[in-house]
């Protein structure tokens, strides 16, 4: 993995959007939210532990997208729940048959014209406060709460009127069911299920809305992606790559940076590395997602996706 340092900030703000799930998510791990969570992954295999809160759950890959000028997109399956285990080693990127960059930060879909790869989708939101595009409602929890840049608080959030990928707002707390803190009590878990965070994704084989099919960048001579972000937040941020069957491939980086990713950098759910590899004949989406925390809630400001391309 290639890291390019940019500008990083700090600054708080409050915030929405959509998804689809996944269920029998396990428990997080323990996790130090100012410990390694930038640059590239953890390498360490375990998580951290000696007490610190744990990092919430896998990509939300719903989301409600931007189909230019049409409804919104409903991405593919999410994963849930997980752990601040980021699984795998850097390497150094590049080596592709083809490199080119298809998005420099303006608009919020990808037209076929942009790139030779074959990418066409959509930008959306991924929240944990949406399920299957409704809004969720819980008598006790809290969930985290993303919203455009564009002003709007309409639910569930979408970047209809955006003119770039950009969010502000909340990752919630994980909590018990009650919305108690500190669950790590068997009989009042915490629900990484129900709280995993949110962010940004895009659709990589979106040519009919709301129908999200496999990108295949072995046909395309890709071996990885290239991307940038702005903005500022101290949750846990995940790069991923989701397949067809909603399996999630990830690794750990840092806002405010531009980034090299190998296609085999990507780790099969890496807040708890299972053995599964990436096909990269079926990748449906590629998505930015903070991680929520049994510690912490976190302000996201300004979070925007300035750049995406691949080599």
């Amino acid at each position: 993995m290639k890291t390019h340092l940019g500008l990083f900030f700090l600054a708080t703000v409050v915030g929405c959007a959509v998804d689809n799930r996944f269920s029998g998510v396990p428990d997080g791990e323990d996790y130090d939210p100012n410990g390694s969570v930038g640059g590239g992954a953890n390498t360490g295999g375990a998580a951290n532990t000696g007490g610190g809160p744990s990092t919430g759950g896998a990509a939300n890959t719903g989301g409600a997208a931007n189909t230019g000028g049409g409804g919104p997109s409903s991405g593919g399956g999410a994963n849930t729940g997980g752990a601040a285990n980021t699984g795998g080693g850097a390497s150094t990127g590049g080596g592709g048959a083809v490199e080119q960059i298809f998005f420099t930060g303006a608009g919020v879909s990808i037209a076929a014209a942009t790139n030779t790869v074959g990418i066409q989708g959509n930008f959306f939101v991924l929240e944990d406060s949406v399920l299957d595009g409704v809004e969720k409602s819980h008598p006790y929890l809290t969930f985290s709460d993303l919203d455009p840049d564009t002003g709007s608080y309409a639910e569930p959030s979408t970047l209809e009127t955006s003119t770039s990928p950009c969010v502000s707002g909340t990752i919630a707390l994980v909590t018990d069911d009650y919305g108690q803190p500190y669950c790590e009590d068997p009989y009042y878990p915490c629900q990484w299920s129900e709280i995993w965070g949110g962010g940004i994704g895009l659709s990589l084989n979106e040519t009919t809305p709301n129908t999200p099919m496999p990108w295949n960048a072995v046909a395309a001579g890709v071996t990885g992606f290239s991307f940038a972000t702005s903005g500022t937040s101290s949750a846990q941020l995940r790069v991923y790559l989701i397949d067809t069957s909603g399996q999630q491939f990830c690794t750990v980086i840092s806002p405010g940076q531009s980034y090299e990713v190998d296609l085999n950098e990507f780790v099969h759910e890496c807040w708890d590395p299972g053995t599964a590899t990436l096909d990269t004949t079926q990748i449906e989406q590629i998505a930015w997602q903070f991680a929520s925390s049994n510690g912490y809630s976190y302000p996201v400001t300004n979070f925007c996706v300035t750049s995406v391309g691949v080599y």
